[in-house]
């Protein structure tokens, strides 16, 4: 556990699940439990996404770095690209 305690996920139908870490090898595997005992922090580089159909949460890696990138940065950059290079 870190500085900051346990990470805490609440859906849009306030149920609660807390963030779980299990290292099988080489991988890690993250995954939401309604069990709050050895939760861990969230990760670096790492964003929660909530499945719109069942309300489940999940992580999803982060583009762009540690902080990611915002939607509107990378629309943005991809304009440029395509204003420089008009062939793509």
């Amino acid at each position: 556990m870190s500085l900051f305690g346990p990470f805490v996920y609440k859906t849009k139908d306030d149920k609660k699940f807390w963030l779980h870490m299990k290292q099988m090898g080489k991988v890690t595997l993250y995954f939401f439990s309604k069990n709050p005992a050895n939760a861990i922090s969230m990760p670096r580089g790492y964003e929660v996404v909530e499945n719109p159909r069942i309300s489940l949460p999940f992580l999803k890696k982060r583009e762009g770095g540690l902080f990611g990138k915002k939607k509107e940065e990378k629309k943005v950059e991809k304009a440029e690209a395509t204003v420089e290079n008009p062939q793509q």
